[in-house]
């Protein structure tokens, strides 16, 4: 049996990207993209995003608050106990591949 799952979006990110390091010294860049629909924009998904490695610095380096881009990834799944012990879970997209579709803007005269 075949299977598939790829995503493709553009958005707008909804706040400056987040990076860390994990334990084993790995980069991993957070943040949510807002889609909006084209027929309703009062209509509006928020999609969090991860992207790890080179890519995750790039997207900290490249990417800030309302900056439009284009995702291309992987649905995941992440899975854990609240604090009332109840399982929670949080659907989000592993991104293997981003596009920076606004202007790049000179971060030295910032």
């Amino acid at each position: 049996m075949a299977t598939l799952n790829k995503v493709m979006f553009i958005g707008n990110l909804t706040h400056d990207p987040e990076l860390r390091f994990v334990t084993s010294g790995d980069p991993v860049c957070n943040f949510t993209v807002a889609i909006n629909y084209k027929k309703d924009k009062n209509k509006t998904v928020f999609v969090r995003v991860v992207a790890w490695n080179k890519l995750a610095e790039l997207c900290n380096e490249r990417l800030a608050k309302s900056k439009q881009v284009f995702i291309e990834g992987r649905l995941s799944m992440f899975t854990f106990e609240d604090s009332e012990g109840k399982k929670r879970s949080n659907l989000y997209v592993v991104a293997n591949n981003v596009q920076f579709l606004s202007p790049r803007e000179d971060r030295a005269s910032e």
